[in-house]
């Protein structure tokens, strides 16, 4: 959407809204595939030994999807043409994972604490082990940037 000089509605004689655009760009992506593979503690990688128990890239992660949003607005002085914007980068502030940990699809639990050895660990470590470990399998580097916001103004001469 996109008004040039002198258009859109008026305040008076003074068109408000000309010179504005708005941009809104919708993304969306299907999951990426992965190997589907036993459980195993994917988040200190103490066993780097994974047994796939499917194909090769037999499973994809979930979709992901963003909005971004930009929203402009020019205007001269004297000789020189401004133009200030807003950009919304994730305007939904949607949370993607970028992977998921291949023993269980998901991408904010391995299910390594269910297992033997997982117990194990709980056992010798307590409470405050499960809270550390949960806290390490949250990862937020698995997810695509939250919402953003960026503001500026480009001159023109």
């Amino acid at each position: 959407w996109e008004l040039g000089k002198g258009e859109g509605p008026k305040w008076g004689e003074w068109p408000i809204l000309e010179n504005t655009s708005v941009n809104v760009l919708y993304n969306v992506g299907s999951g990426t595939p992965y190997t589907p593979t036993s459980i195993y503690n994917e988040v200190t990688l103490a066993n780097v030994n994974s047994s796939p128990i499917g194909p090769l890239n037999s499973r994809t992660g979930p979709w992901s999807s963003t909005v971004d949003i930009k929203a402009s607005r020019g205007f001269t002085l004297g000789t020189t043409k401004f133009d200030g914007f807003v950009w919304v980068l994730n305007a939904l502030d949607a949370k993607n994972p970028f992977t998921v940990y291949t023993g269980t699809g998901s991408p904010n639990a391995t299910g390594w604490l269910h297992t033997a050895d997982g117990q194990t660990f709980l056992n010798d470590t307590g409470a405050q082990g499960a809270k550390l470990y949960d806290l390490a399998q949250n990862n937020p580097n698995i997810y695509s940037n939250p919402r953003l916001v960026r503001f500026g103004v480009r001159a023109s001469f």
